[in-house]
């Protein structure tokens, strides 16, 4: 089977280095902004086994600083003293917790305000190093919530990667214009058109599992959730991917979605669309293609491109494959035409184009 590799774009190659390089700098930042946050929660967590003292608030405000765009940062600043075993301690940890910022000041000041100085107050200190303390004991909902909420950073992180090694595995043999093409043992000439890969689907399904389990545990050693329902809820979500996996799987495997170019019945036949349903086209129907940017992509500013075939008596063309690199689409528009016995585009090739 004919391969393109050697005429593909060498600015590609630099575009799939550069979203790898986003993508390895987004999952570090992501990982980092969990890391940090789950041994915060991991020590907060140790607060249950602390004990409590009465305690008395000595200082109570509201506190700033710049923040971006001028915009300032504000949080409550809250101080308090406590004796243990005849000794005085001062602590200013409401928890072991990242402190709640915001540049609304509003509740900054409420937290002020509900714990103003003089407030009598039971504070929860640590046996082995009493100087340690803070007002909230254990882990709270606002507390693995944030974790939640950093879930989907890691998730456009690791989406990255798989588009930049998707990107590179797609410039391979096999491959025409980043689309994989498969030449069955009965002569049939398959274009596999599904976007969502089985490996990625995983790949990303695994992280998900992985975090859902994560949140599930904290869950668990906050008392919100027994350990049953925790199995529960965790093989439920295992048990959702496994099943989405096995569709995307068997979608690929039975090519619901490929193109299918028949050579010796000289026919191609095309899969079902938003554009219309799925139907077997005689090569002699096929009187063109057209290489065209998708008008819908453009305004969105992302240089997509899409091959249309010109069927006989259809009053459109009927778009089969979208590409994002034009060079790439112009290859694939190129193969495609020796395949369906159609003249060679009589112009100069966009591969010859800066």
């Amino acid at each position: 089977m004919e391969q393109l590799t050697a005429r593909y774009n060498p600015a590609m190659r630099k575009g799939s280095r550069f979203l790898f390089i986003v993508g390895v700098a987004w999952l570090a930042m992501s990982l980092t902004a969990v890391g940090l946050f789950g041994s915060a929660l991991f020590k907060q967590h140790r607060t249950n086994g602390w004990q409590p003292v009465p305690g008395t608030i000595s200082d109570s405000e509201v506190a700033s600083r710049p923040g971006n765009k001028g915009h300032p940062i504000y949080w409550a600043r809250i101080a308090y003293v406590y004796r243990v075993e005849g000794k005085d301690y001062t602590g200013d940890l409401t928890s072991m917790a990242p402190a709640l910022t915001s540049t609304d000041r509003a509740p900054a000041e409420a937290q002020a305000a509900a714990l103003p100085a003089g407030k009598q107050v039971t504070v929860y200190y640590d046996p082995a190093h009493p100087e340690r303390a803070v007002l909230e004991r254990g882990l709270r909902a606002r507390d693995w919530t944030v974790l939640v909420f950093l879930t989907p950073f890691v998730l456009v992180g690791t989406f990255l990667l798989s588009l930049a090694f998707g990107a590179h595995r797609c410039r391979g043999p096999g491959f025409i214009g980043t689309k994989r093409v498969v030449e069955t043992p009965g002569g049939l000439i398959r274009v596999r058109t599904q976007m969502l890969m089985p490996g990625n689907w995983g790949f990303i399904w695994a992280l998900i599992t992985s975090f859902v389990g994560v949140v599930l545990l904290l869950a668990l050693l906050s008392g919100r959730l027994t350990e049953p329902l925790l199995m529960g809820f965790y093989a439920a979500v295992v048990l959702v991917g496994l099943g989405a996996w096995m569709l995307v799987r068997g979608a690929r495997q039975r090519g619901y979605n490929d193109i299918v170019i028949d050579p010796y019945g000289k026919q191609i036949t095309i899969p079902r669309t938003r554009a219309g349903a799925a139907r077997d086209i005689p090569f002699e129907q096929v009187h063109d293609t057209r290489l065209v940017q998708d008008s819908s992509m453009s305004q969105n500013r992302v240089r997509a491109w899409r091959v249309h075939l010109v069927i006989a008596g259809a009053e459109k063309t009927r778009p089969i494959v979208d590409i994002l690199n034009r060079h790439e689409a112009a290859a694939f528009n190129d193969w495609l035409r020796a395949r369906l016995e159609l003249e060679p585009v009589a112009r100069l090739s966009p591969l010859d184009v800066e």
